[in-house]
């Protein structure tokens, strides 16, 4: 419940008050899901909400597969999912947002006349 294995927070987090009852803490989701079945055990008796997060989580739970292949780090800042320097700047300087039409600015053709600079003091 502590593995960050789908979007980019636990399912503790995001089902945090299932999370505070379980008795699994520090069990990997392997180690509390065979493929089929969840295995968790709750402290005290679920109440009706807490029953319908249960059920949304299993809906989360079971649309994802389970592989035995290695882990891998994908860098999320680059369409190949692979690190590059680059990529690295543009995420610094741009925020993630790269700047489409920067050089088109740069190559307007604009009278000097109508250009003015303003001073505030």
């Amino acid at each position: 419940m502590e593995d960050q294995w789908f979007v980019n927070s636990s399912r503790g987090i995001q089902f945090w008050h299932l999370y505070v009852i379980n008795q699994q803490h520090g069990k990997t989701i392997d180690e509390v899901w065979d493929g089929e079945t969840f295995k968790l055990s709750f402290r005290r008796t679920v109440s009706d909400r807490l029953m319908n997060l249960w059920h949304e989580m299993l809906e989360i739970v079971e649309d994802v597969s389970k592989s035995d292949e290695d882990d891998q780090i994908i860098w999320s800042f680059s369409s190949n999912g692979k690190y590059s320097v680059q990529s690295l700047y543009v995420v610094i300087n741009h925020r993630g947002v790269t700047p489409v039409y920067v050089h088109v600015v740069w190559n307007l053709k604009i009278p000097p006349t109508r250009v003015q600079i303003f001073h505030v003091n």
